[in-house]
């Protein structure tokens, strides 16, 4: 079995639509155990996703696995505002890579990097946790009055940055984490 084609990149215009049905997919088949029906439809109802993409579209990043697009994440100043992977796509260490790559870029910027999630959301909560984020606060979202948990993670003493974050590969050789089949030339290794 060959290893799937991983590849963190940025934006393009044509990828917003594709977004935001994951994000709808996502929130839909996820968040209404510790949302609630009402909280999820009215978010969804309100066109909350498509706006909150179209404003981050500078600072998002799209994972494609055989490209096709399988999760995004929005960070910017040590802030990782959302990572989302396809309900399809979970449980395959994706999440992972994303955040690590998030991680190394934000890095560059910051020496703390901070995210939130909902309290009630276990599985995201403890996946933080085993990427070695750590848990600072506990706080009330001043718009729903949902309580959600803030996580820091410290840049390490030994962090190397990665030689460019135009686009980088999951399968190691290059400087851009790819190798020289599936690289394409684009990290200059």
């Amino acid at each position: 079995m060959t290893q799937p084609s991983i590849l963190v990149r940025s934006l393009r215009h044509d990828d917003i639509e594709p977004l935001i049905h994951l994000s709808r997919e996502t929130i839909n088949t996820h968040y209404r155990e510790f949302l609630g029906h009402d909280v999820v439809d009215v978010f969804l109802d309100q066109g909350a996703v498509a706006a909150f993409i179209e404003d981050s579209l500078e600072c998002c990043r799209i994972l494609q696995v055989d490209g096709a697009i399988a999760g995004y994440g929005i960070c910017h100043d040590g802030l990782i505002e959302m990572i989302m992977i396809d309900p399809e796509h979970q449980r395959q260490g994706l999440g992972r890579i994303l955040l690590g790559y998030l991680e190394q870029e934000q890095f560059h910027v910051a020496d703390r990097l901070l995210l939130d999630s909902f309290e009630g959301n276990t599985a995201a909560n403890s996946f933080f946790r085993d990427c070695g984020w750590e848990e600072i606060e506990q706080v009330e979202d001043p718009d729903s009055g949902i309580r959600k948990l803030v996580f820091q993670k410290m840049k390490p003493e030994d962090f190397e940055p990665v030689a460019t974050f135009n686009e980088i590969h999951e399968d190691g050789g290059h400087s851009c984490g790819g190798s020289e089949d599936n690289c394409g030339g684009n990290c200059g290794s």
